[in-house]
């Protein structure tokens, strides 16, 4: 019984950061459709008129596109979708799909955006101060978004730590940051479990409290980064 819990909750922890990424973006289109069109995200307008040409990716789609958008920018009428911000079909929090969403959304590449941020101190930090930092981090993600449009300072984005110099020098290589090598091991847990690959219990239960105290933390963060990048507030005219 006990082993059959934990890897329960092994599964509970990805099940739930699943349902966190399509809550968010249902409510982030919620939101954004109160806003006019020109206001929105380079990336969200694209979608949204990819919506009516397809997706494919060609100059002649990329023509159509652009019409479109200043078509929409000069009337400001429109409908967001949820389901055009989500992947097809129903997909595991990979890092890979995280960013995707994310992207759809305004926020490009957002691993390498909180890497080397005062958010990777998370995996520093001991059991009770990850739990003390999902508390402080929950009150403040909730005071910045009772109001829309919500301000985020951007400063709490900021890199805290260099780039290592052999990382430097290997420009073109993409590395992992903590977070995508924490979603890995996750994902990698959840898969063999629930594939059967794995019937022994490798997850101590002050693992699975760590680990569903760590997703929590990366859904506030993303919470905020989405909020940073998603509504830019037009500048008054002179």
């Amino acid at each position: 019984m006990y082993n059959s819990l934990c890897r329960a909750a092994t599964v509970l922890c990805v099940s739930h950061l699943e349902g966190f990424y399509k809550d968010a973006v249902k409510y982030y289109v919620s939101d954004l459709n109160n806003i006019n069109f020109i206001d929105l995200p380079k990336a969200m307008k694209r979608v949204f008129c990819q919506s009516f040409v397809g997706f494919e990716n060609s100059k002649e789609a990329n023509e159509k596109i652009t019409m479109l958008m200043s078509e929409f920018e000069s009337h400001g009428k429109f409908n967001l979708s949820e389901k055009n911000f989500l992947p097809e079909k129903n997909k595991n929090p990979k890092p890979s799909v995280l960013e995707g969403v994310c992207s759809s959304l305004g926020t490009k590449n957002l691993f390498t955006s909180i890497d080397g941020t005062i958010f990777d101190s998370v995996f520093s930090m001991t059991p009770k101060q990850i739990d003390r930092t999902v508390d402080i981090l929950n009150k403040k993600v909730k005071k910045r978004m009772l109001n829309f449009p919500c301000y985020v300072d951007p400063f709490i984005f900021k890199k805290i730590t260099e780039e290592v110099e052999s990382n430097k020098k290997i420009a073109n290589t993409k590395k992992r940051t903590l977070w995508e090598d924490f979603l890995d091991e996750l994902n990698t847990k959840r898969h063999d479990i629930a594939h059967g690959n794995n019937f022994e219990n490798n997850s101590s239960p002050e693992w699975i409290i760590t680990a569903k105290n760590k997703c929590r933390i990366l859904q506030l963060i993303c919470i905020l980064i989405i909020a940073t990048n998603a509504y830019q507030k037009p500048k008054e005219a002179i």
